[in-house]
């Protein structure tokens, strides 16, 4: 039939929905619309509603069968369904079809390692047990090996308590293979919601193959009060499990956060004037672990300028200062009350605080300089608006690149972060705050935040030197005091920060007291120690601080002879551990005069062993070591590895500092794990499975799969 001989039946024919891809929809296969191609218009036959449309949206025409003729509706939807069923079952029928030579047999030593592979990059990561579900995961198994079945989850899940006995069993055998002693870094951490609290438990100590070793011993859930009592017990309990003596801990490394100390609320203590600062910062370290609504929370309420009406904004900040005092008090003599019991527990396994707190305390000493406050205030404001603004935060990145960091007081360092980057895009802020009409910092203005960040960037600097794991941290402390003092001392010359610098020096010296001077009443030589046994810092130690150090050596050298008298472990044969990175050079800059001081050459007259070994090993010019002479500040470890024939008494006790942290940040970072472990739709993780999977995550090195 000709187009002229064309009888109008076109338009009543069914024909395919036009050009492109072929229509899949029940609705044009069922003959419940047709499509005329030359009017472009669809029309409904349901019913004989000859209702037509433009065009041939699918969408628009199952809402119009949705709406006027449900009961159709009803049944193209089951339709639908059975055909994406049909669909489905194809696919699988194809893509399970075996290949040539058919699947692995399950006892098959392939399929045995393919499973543990998978299973352990699974349980070892941050994936999901039902993660071994996903079509693409299956297709990327398929396509690595078509005779590699995927395991299902319940096969996945059984892999981790088998994973997590290996670990622990290597771990124990890793500790009994340990001559020396042990360092251990511990603290809780409670969940987001503030359901649930788990103590962490870090260890950190060399074997008799000198591989230096930090792994993650306990996440144990901690329901209760949670008294000094009830922390010892569960570290002894945990010491008990892996087979550690008491004897055999060097340290106990904690950061005296109020998350730690501050529920210790069994014993009652007089507050002293020297402890308050410390304790109203290390109550902010709460909010480190608190959930971001709850952060949010109070600081909309602190906000609040409802209680503040008819008053002036000097009469403000002075009732926000009164009222925030108050609610200190009591959290202060409740933190320090505690603190007595703490110590009292932990007495006898020689409990170290966190340097990195410690001095973090001393920078936040800079909050209260009133000669500074109000260009950090002005700055702060400026930060809070553009950050409120979509259209200045974007345009600032379209110019710099980078935008502005909000004020965090929680974070460490935060205010030398926010002005650094304040300072780096001064520029192009000037540029879009002219855009925005916003007002803007004066060329003063950033004079002032340049000498800020001058007089705090080494507090970050040494912050972040002293929170590693893979070197020597305890030799890094006494330097980084020393060249902080020497930066303050600098410091004190320039106008615009003399008096906070002076404030920090004092502050600084009065802190770090305890570790420094011989003549304090709570003394503590380690770090004096860690330093002695440097070939290089050392030389930073006068005489008493020497002689402290050499006596702390003698009795850490007669603990570890005790130790070797209890385990009565024959010495393996000694292999290379893996090189750590040295400390940068040029770090402590104003010290290099000190560092490079050579020692004289004596004759020790000292009849016992390991102090006169240190006596041979102060007066010996290593100036022209190959290690020293091309790099003062060496991580000693490298150093003692090489001579354990020469000073093996001294060898045994700096194979002990080695391994020791400075900081408790080991056990922060293992909570880091833990909190990602349970964030989102795993909020409920608990208990013993929240420890397999934090310790696998954090000791997958352990398990060596094949």
């Amino acid at each position: 039939m000709s187009d002229e001989e064309d009888d109008g039946l076109s338009s009543v024919i069914p024909k395919k929905p036009g050009p492109g891809r072929p229509s899949s929809s029940v609705l044009w296969k069922s003959g419940y619309m047709t499509y005329n191609q030359d009017k472009e218009e669809t029309t409904c036959h349901i019913d004989q509603c000859n209702k037509t449309f433009k065009k041939k949206r699918t969408s628009n025409l199952k809402e119009h069968v949705r709406k006027v003729h449900a009961a159709v509706y009803q049944q193209l939807e089951r339709e639908e369904r059975e055909k994406e069923t049909e669909r489905a079952a194809a696919q699988s029928k194809t893509e399970d079809r075996p290949p040539p030579g058919g699947y692995w047999p399950n006892d098959s030593p392939d399929y045995k390692k393919a499973v543990a592979a998978l299973s352990g990059f699974i349980v070892c990561s941050t994936a999901s047990y039902s993660s071994v579900d996903h079509p693409l995961l299956k297709k990327f198994c398929r396509i690595l090996n078509p005779r590699f079945r995927k395991p299902s989850k319940s096969t996945v899940a059984t892999q981790c308590p088998k994973f997590y006995a290996t670990m622990k069993d290597r771990i124990k055998a890793a500790i009994k293979n340990c001559k020396g002693l042990i360092t251990m870094c511990v603290d809780i951490w409670t969940k987001r919601g503030l359901t649930e609290s788990f103590l962490g438990i870090t260890a950190h100590f060399v074997d008799n193959n000198m591989t230096r070793w930090s792994v993650t011993l306990a996440v144990k859930l901690f329901p209760g009060r949670h008294t000094g009592e009830r922390i010892r017990e569960l570290i002894l309990e945990v010491l008990k499990e892996y087979g550690i003596s008491e004897e055999d801990i060097l340290i106990v490394v904690t950061d005296n956060g109020s998350n730690m100390v501050a529920a210790l609320n069994d014993v009652e203590r007089e507050l002293t004037e020297d402890e308050e600062l410390e304790i109203i910062e290390m109550a902010m370290s709460e909010l480190e672990h608190a959930d971001e609504s709850q952060i949010l929370n109070a600081t909309l309420s602190l906000g609040n300028d409802e209680n503040y009406d008819g008053l002036s904004a000097a009469e403000r900040d002075e009732t926000e200062i009164t009222e925030s005092q108050k609610s200190l008090d009591d959290e202060i003599n409740d933190f320090l009350a505690c603190e007595a019991d703490h110590d009292a527990q932990l007495s006898d396994l020689y409990r170290l605080p966190c340097f990195a707190h410690t001095l973090q305390l001393v920078a936040r000493q800079f909050d209260a300089s009133a000669e500074l406050k109000d260009v950090v205030k002005k700055a702060l404001k400026l930060i809070t608006r553009f950050n409120c603004s979509a259209i200045a935060t974007s345009r600032l990145i379209e110019l710099a690149g980078k935008k502005l960091i909000g004020d965090v007081k929680t974070r460490w360092n935060s205010t030398l972060l926010v002005l650094e980057r304040l300072y780096e895009v001064r520029e192009f802020l000037t540029i879009v705050g002219q855009e925005q009409k916003f007002d803007t910092l004066l060329e003063t203005d950033y004079e002032k935040i340049k000498a800020i960040i001058f007089l705090l960037r080494p507090f970050h600097e040494y912050t972040e030197a002293t929170s590693g794991e893979k070197y020597n941290t305890a030799e890094l402390v006494v330097p980084s005091i020393r060249q902080l003092q020497e930066h303050l001392k600098l410091c004190a010359g320039k106008r615009v920060i003399t008096n906070t610098a002076n404030k920090l020096l004092s502050e600084l010296n009065r802190r770090f007291s305890v570790f420094l001077d011989p003549r304090h009443e709570k003394h503590n030589p380690f770090f004096l120690a860690a330093a002695f046994l440097h070939p290089t810092y050392r030389n930073l130690l006068d005489e008493s601080q020497s002689s402290a150090a050499m006596k702390y050596i003698k009795d850490m050298n007669e603990r570890v002879h005790r130790k070797e008298g209890r385990d009565n472990v024959p010495d393996d044969d000694i292999s290379p551990a893996r090189g750590e990175p040295a400390a940068k050079k040029g770090r402590f800059s104003h010290l290099s005069g000190i560092l490079e001081k050579k020692s004289g050459t004596t004759t020790s007259k000292e009849k016992n062993p390991v102090l006169k070994e240190c006596a041979l090993f102060k007066a010996e010019d290593f100036s022209k070591d190959r290690l020293v002479k091309d790099n003062l500040e060496l991580d000693s470890f490298e150093f003692w590895k090489q001579r354990r024939n020469i000073f093996p008494e001294l060898h045994k006790v700096a194979m002990c500092i080695a391994s020791a942290p400075a900081t408790s940040t080991p056990v922060e970072r293992v909570f880091s794990t833990a909190g990602i472990a349970t964030s989102g739709k795993r909020n409920r993780l608990s208990g013993l499975r929240l420890e397999m999977e934090v310790l696998l995550q954090r000791n997958y090195k352990l398990l060596e799969i094949d």
